[in-house]
């Protein structure tokens, strides 16, 4: 995932983070060797890639009540009604 682009394909912007933000994409940028802007961009690349990428709600509703099948053998009423609240206001949008 280079960041390797041409002076045509390259923008500047300037954002404005809280600073503890920036102090923890520097420790990851170093962690994974490269600058924080790389960092900034791949992170920002992997999250437009996950919103493109379409969701079949029907496959998602099996596996999703497959895991809430396994989730209310050991979970108490409260969390089970917000659970199954999460997922209905998840599958409005």
């Amino acid at each position: 995932m280079g960041l390797d682009m041409s002076e045509d394909e390259r923008a500047s912007i300037t954002i404005r983070l809280p600073s503890s933000m920036l102090d923890e994409l520097r420790a990851s940028a170093k962690m994974h060797s490269h600058s924080a802007n790389a960092e900034i961009v791949q992170r920002l690349r992997k999250t437009l890639l996950e919103e493109s990428i379409p969701i079949d709600h029907d496959e998602f509703d099996k596996v999703f009540l497959k895991a809430a099948e396994t989730y209310i053998m050991c979970a108490s009423d409260d969390a089970i009604m917000r659970l199954l609240a999460k997922r209905f206001r998840a599958r409005e949008r």
